[in-house]
């Protein structure tokens, strides 16, 4: 016999109401409020809602929910659900060496059986319904199993037999004025219930796998990992273990030129606890927007949001400091996530609409705040992330629901995707120069230095060697060795020389007269390395005129050494003109001739280099 024939015969009082059945299984469950992961309806919590919402039951006509016990397990909430009808639980079942699953069950009031009782399962209590069936009820609350174990076998007597103890008359009234709010409130959760299962269904056909998410997540995992094994401290890593690694630094990017230094940041993280924080966050949210926006979107939103980012960290004040991380790429998660509600508000139903802006929201409001507090966060990384993310979002929203891409979808995808990153770099290309402008001469100078040194003291080392070179075109006694000696240092000058260009090429400075330094310093290593070809072409041509001509190996040396002391008056002037007191000095190399100087021609001639016959030339190695 069904709980509505029943109903009459309870003697339930409810003031001539019909309702007598929903008025005692309200009564009837009603004790289990006191316990503090019992919610009733209908004043249940916003996660009973949510929990409720995500899951979905049959329900007969007339049935709602009662009752909602949060049972919390590894993988999330599991909830035991109470309705007018009917008990529903889950089991967990554990898979192959996979994730686990859930496995659903119902049981009617009228089908529980007479001897219910609480029992102690093997990791937590249990309820048993009898028919080799246990409900596992949350541990943490002691002498719940033996409530809820009275209140089922007090309803399934009812349902079975149509007995029921009297309910106080008051009691009862004030359940039937709440009965229609319950089933207003239970019509509302089944129709979030609907719009949540069509959602999630349409979010993983559009984009089955999230793999965007996952591969950032494992790849900063991979570069922490990493230091760690090369020493790093995992909790602590000092500034210069940072920047070797590609952290963000304002000085390297603007004034070295090192921008790639915006993205590396992204995937390098300030200690573990860093790292472990924005990874949770990219967890809880990338998957959610990978599959709203697709797989190469994402990458280009995500990527787009932590160089926006770190540009922003490096154009906005307070200037200096060394950052890394990929909170601005999460912020730019974040920040797409309304861009989409926004674009699609329509596509989106309000029961998943409200709810998702609500999160972004709270996001977003809370650790703009926390930002605001503590020093160390990079506060200008996280507004430009946001910044770039919200902007990338609205341009690369894509339909919604997403159909099976065609062709045409996956050129406008990609013809997007180029758009931002055009517009990224542009951007980024305007905050490193409009950083630059902020640069004092005293940064300038010392950055510039840095750079220019090795460089430089290479250069010298390289021109030193021209006495070498003087001595060994000299040389009459051991003339083969002397050959062999002069083709292996030629080819080796030639090519440290061209590295060294290569080296000095790579110098970027935004002070004019500084990069009139740069050029006198390219101008210098080009001459060492026309010095050495013009050795090379007197050894293949036995031609003097590529050791005495105007284009000469020793007009050559003449006129490095010029360049060289020109720049070293260069930098000179501008410590000079901006009153630096740094000292600045330098072993000027002389033309490198040794005893050809001071006049080359005269003391060549006077010492004649032998001449190879045309059928035995010497090569440059």
């Amino acid at each position: 016999m069904a709980e509505s024939e029943k109903a009459a015969d309870l003697g339930v009082e409810t003031g001539g109401d019909s309702r007598r059945w929903d008025v005692l299984a309200m009564a009837t469950f009603a004790p289990l409020g006191g316990f503090t992961e019992v919610g009733l309806t209908p004043r249940l919590l916003r996660a009973d809602l949510g929990i409720v919402a995500d899951v979905s039951i049959p329900r007969a006509p007339g049935e709602f929910l009662v009752a909602v016990i949060r049972r919390t397990s590894p993988e999330g909430v599991v909830p035991i659900l109470l309705t007018n009808h009917k008990l529903v639980w889950f089991d967990r079942q554990q898979s192959g060496g996979g994730k686990p699953t859930f496995t659903g069950h119902a049981a009617a009031y009228n089908d529980i059986g007479p001897d219910v009782a609480a029992e102690t399962g093997a990791g937590a209590p249990v309820v048993n319904i009898g028919g080799g069936r246990l409900v596992e009820v949350p541990p943490q609350e002691p002498g719940l199993a033996g409530a809820l174990a009275a209140a089922l076998q007090a309803i399934s007597h009812a349902a079975r037999t149509g007995e029921a103890a009297p309910i106080d008359a008051a009691l009862a009234q004030r359940i039937v004025q709440t009965i229609p709010r319950a089933m207003e409130m239970d019509a509302s959760l089944r129709v979030q219930g609907e719009d949540r299962i069509q959602f999630r269904s349409d979010l993983f056909a559009a984009v089955p796998s999230a793999f965007v998410s996952r591969f950032v997540i494992t790849a900063c995992v991979l570069v922490f990992a990493a230091m760690v094994a090369k020493g790093v401290n995992p909790l602590d890593p000092t500034t210069s273990d940072l920047i070797a690694w590609g952290a963000n630094d304002d000085l390297r990017v603007t004034v070295r030129g090192e921008w790639w230094r915006l993205p590396a940041s992204v995937f390098l993280h300030i200690g573990f606890i860093h790292l472990a924080f924005n990874m949770w966050a990219l967890a809880a949210l990338g998957p959610l927007v990978e599959r709203l926006y697709g797989n190469l979107r994402f990458a280009v939103l995500y990527m787009a949001a932590g160089v926006g980012g770190a540009a922003a960290s490096l154009a906005l004040p307070p200037y200096g400091g060394t950052s890394a991380g990929a909170s601005g790429a999460i912020f730019g998660v974040v920040g797409a996530l309304p861009a989409f509600l926004i674009v699609r508000r329509h596509a989106v139903p309000p029961s998943i609409l409200r709810p998702l802006k609500s999160q972004a929201l709270v996001f977003i409001v809370f650790n703009l705040t926390l930002g605001a507090t503590l020093a160390r966060i990079d506060q200008a990384a996280h507004v430009g992330g946001l910044v770039v993310g919200f902007l990338a979002g609205l341009l690369l929203a894509p339909g919604w629901p997403r159909r099976k891409p065609t062709f045409a979808d996956t050129m406008r995808s990609a013809a997007l995707s180029a758009v931002v990153a055009v517009m990224v770099v542009e951007a980024t290309d305007w905050a490193i120069h409009s950083r630059a402008l902020t640069i004092g001469p005293a940064e300038q100078f010392l950055e510039y230095d840095l750079q220019v040194e090795p460089i430089s003291e290479k250069l010298y080392k390289l021109t030193a060697i021209n006495q070498e070179i003087a001595n060994l075109l000299k040389d009459q006694v051991n003339r083969d060795q002397s050959d062999r000696r002069l083709d292996e240092l030629l080819a080796r000058l030639d090519r440290e020389g061209r590295e060294n260009l290569k080296a000095v090429e790579r110098i970027w400075t935004p002070d004019p007269k500084l990069a009139k330094a740069v050029g006198l310093l390219a101008a210098a290593q080009s001459e060492q390395i026309a010095s050495v070809e013009a050795v090379q072409s007197f050894r293949r041509t036995n031609d003097l005129a590529w050791i005495q001509g105007d284009g000469g190996f020793l007009k050559r040396a003449v006129e490095l050494k010029r360049l060289v002391e020109a720049r070293q008056r260069l930098e000179d002037a501008y410590i000079r003109e901006n009153g630096l007191s740094i000292k600045k000095s330098e072993e000027v190399p002389g033309d490198g001739t040794g005893s050809l100087d001071p006049a080359p021609p005269a003391s060549l001639e006077s010492t004649p280099v032998p001449r190879r016959p045309p059928t035995e030339p010497s090569p440059p190695d």
